[in-house]
């Protein structure tokens, strides 16, 4: 299995881990918080994670696919004279 296809894997685990987590966790009525509010309040830390997961995947292709030494190698040394 590559490891694209793990990290993918990993991250919808995690969602869904996490999903079931907070509908366990949907005691908002004590709060005040009507179901509109817990609906938002669940989409928003999904997707907020949804987003930070996708932007780790990226990073890490980003590091494998060595654009970075490339973009890092493009500034010189940063110690010598200009």
């Amino acid at each position: 299995m590559t490891w694209t296809r793990r990290f993918i894997l990993i991250c919808a685990g995690i969602l869904l881990a996490t999903a079931l987590a907070l509908a366990l966790l949907l005691g908002f009525g004590q709060l005040g918080i009507g179901v509109h509010g817990a609906i938002a309040l669940v989409l928003g830390v999904l997707l907020t994670m949804a987003i930070a997961m996708g932007l780790m995947g990226l990073m890490f292709l980003s590091s494998r696919s060595g654009r970075d030494e490339e973009a890092h190698s493009s500034w010189g040394d940063p110690h010598s004279d200009r």
